[in-house]
């Protein structure tokens, strides 16, 4: 992750790495050979001594020459082998799945037959392994070339005598190697002294010029000196620059991604037009009381658990402690509106900010600067999460005089499900409403569930269980249906019906729902009596 490599404490890894890689060629510099005078540049050389000083250099640049081909092949071996595992285990996982559907054919294969006949009717599993079989045995040639060319010389003397033994033989990299050093060192055996000194000379300084190369190296070499000087630029001069580009090309995605949110609540929104006409309409039986449908965005009920899944509160930060870690986000979010993409684009960044900012008021100013990789581990996962927002979840609000449903009281809740329903259902088939009065007061019986009852019973037939003299009286009902159980006599059951105006069932309605006339008229007296 890029924001890893701003930490200063990569920096610091990176710059002790290059004075370690400075050292140690310091170290090689003063190990360099003591210069050896070249025999061949004296007067008196004879002229076959200075053929085969010419032969050894020749033979010195084919070595060279052999050796970086046998690199050459070792690259291509190793690089084959991984094609290879990659392939077979595709192979592996395509045989598997196949496996999969044959078991779920098979498994289903009585219901298929019943009601399809056979699985022709609804698909056909056909796996071709002609072309993946075809790709391992080309890759399987190719490396079986590249191991004969790289084979040992001690392998070739267990192979008994012939034509494969001698195209190995001929095509064996280190066989060609090995020949071309004894050819060489036979050469310098018809050497003298001082040309074979100079000769050992330098081979010595050629490795040390290798080795030497090999720690200077270069720019794409990890490792080497070149390499941490241009990390150490890289992370000066570009990075800054590369976080501030990828994270605006991150934000660029998350806005796309709210716009096809954005797509869902349109639907919503859309929906949530033509209900509003119906509350409309209806808002003179709703008399003083607001219903309101809103569409929009809210958080997921888990993103707090989930943002604080990634964030360690034990560090310094915005979100360190438990509970004030969570103020922060709580106050963050209040913030937020969900459904301006301004507003979102502002969030995100203020996250990012309070991670890379200690925003706590007791923080001095000099020690603000925080990092985001001391505070969270997993930061591909934190980033995917928190720019995918898939905690935004597309809702309808229903709410009653401002608040939301979920924080209305039982009562409240249910009158207003049982209005809206009312309003919104134009069926006409019977409907069956068991003791809508519950934990709802008289008053918000007789102001919101009546007015809509009496509207709707009018299209249709509703048959309601109630203890509430509101809804059986003042509602107008056409018809009473008195029940009773005798639990004295074995749970007998009985009922009898008729109109309010009936007085069997007037006084019935009285007794249960009123609580007796006498009870009835004190309560009545006594409101006309406040009322003097």
């Amino acid at each position: 992750m890029l924001e890893s490599e701003a930490h200063p404490d990569y920096k610091t890894r990176i710059e002790n790495l290059k004075k370690q890689k400075e050292i140690e060629i310091a170290a090689h510099e003063k190990n360099i050979p003591i210069d050896v005078p070249d025999p061949s540049k004296e007067t008196g050389v004879l002229d076959k001594q200075k053929q085969d000083i010419e032969k050894i250099t020749k033979i010195n640049g084919e070595i060279s020459s052999l050796e970086e081909q046998k690199n050459s092949y070792t690259e291509k071996y190793n690089d084959l082998v991984k094609e290879l595992e990659d392939l077979r285990s595709f192979k592996l996982s395509l045989e598997l799945k196949e496996k999969d559907v044959l078991d779920f054919q098979e498994t289903h294969s009585e219901i298929v037959t019943k009601y399809f006949v056979s699985w022709d009717k609804l698909f056909t599993l056909k796996v071709n392994y002609k072309q993946v079989d075809s790709t391992i045995n080309e890759k399987e040639k190719k490396l079986a070339e590249y191991r004969d060319l790289l084979i040992p010389s001690e392998s070739l003397d267990v192979i008994e005598e012939g034509t494969r033994k001698q195209m190995l033989s001929n095509g064996s990299i280190n066989l060609k190697i090995e020949r071309k050093i004894a050819e060489r060192d036979a050469l310098k055996q018809s050497l003298d002294v001082p040309t074979r000194k100079y000769q050992a000379y330098l081979e010595v300084k050629a490795r040390w010029e290798v080795r030497k190369n090999e720690l200077v190296g270069d720019e794409d070499t990890n490792g080497t000196l070149k390499y941490l000087d241009a990390r150490i630029a890289y992370l000066k001069d570009t990075l800054p620059a590369l976080i501030r580009q990828e994270r605006e090309k991150r934000l660029e995605k998350a806005v796309l991604i709210f716009n096809k949110k954005k797509e869902i609540v349109e639907i919503y929104q859309t929906i949530k037009d033509s209900i509003d006409e119906i509350i409309g309409s209806n808002q003179n039986l709703l008399n003083e009381y607001k219903i309101v449908l809103n569409t929009g965005f809210v958080f997921s009920d888990d993103f707090e658990t989930r943002f604080f899944s990634f964030v360690n509160q034990q560090v310094k930060g915005s979100f360190r402690g438990v509970d004030e870690g969570r103020k922060t986000l709580k106050t963050t979010t209040a913030d937020v509106n969900l459904d301006n993409l301004e507003s979102v684009k502002a969030f995100l960044n203020k996250l990012i900010t309070l991670l890379e900012q200690d925003q706590r008021s007791e923080v001095k100013e000099e020690e603000r600067q925080k990092y985001i990789t001391d505070q969270i581990a997993d930061q591909t996962g934190f980033f995917d999460y928190l720019f995918s927002l898939e905690y935004f979840t597309p809702k309808y609000q229903l709410q009653l005089d401002a608040k939301n449903i979920d924080t209305l009281s039982p009562g409240e809740k249910g009158a207003l499900l049982l209005a809206f329903y009312l309003m919104l259902d134009k069926n006409d088939i019977p409907l069956i409403i068991d003791q809508p009065e519950d934990n709802l007061d008289n008053k918000s019986v007789s102001r919101i569930l009546v007015p809509f009852i009496k509207q709707a019973k009018q299209r249709r037939q509703i048959i309601m269980v109630t203890h509430n003299p509101n809804l059986a009286v003042v509602a107008d009902a056409e018809q009473i249906i008195y029940v009773n159980i005798d639990k004295a006599n074995g749970n007998a059951f009985s009922s009898s019906t008729g109109a309010i105006e009936n007085p069997e069932m007037n006084k019935r309605l009285v007794d249960i729902l009123e609580g007796t006339r006498p009870a009835f008229d004190k309560r009545r007296l006594r409101y006309k009596q406040n009322e003097s």
